[in-house]
């Protein structure tokens, strides 16, 4: 997932598994494994109410799609 804006490891913490990977002031990359749609739900909408704009979403490994 990528933002818009730079992310804080201690706002990290609320997201489950998912880490920082590289930051800028423009942008944060965030990596780490989603278990279902519920949860990738559940962390689009907090970075949303955080105000934070959603450049990308992109599955980073395809041979791990959960059924």
């Amino acid at each position: 997932i990528i933002v818009q804006g730079y992310l804080t490891d201690s706002d990290a913490e609320c997201l489950g598994e998912m880490c920082p990977t590289s930051r800028s002031e423009k942008q944060t990359i965030l990596v780490g494994p989603v278990k279902d749609q519920a949860e990738l739900n559940g962390i689009l909408n907090t970075l949303v109410e955080w105000h934070f704009c959603i450049l990308l979403v992109e599955l980073s490994d395809p041979s791990y799609v959960c059924c």
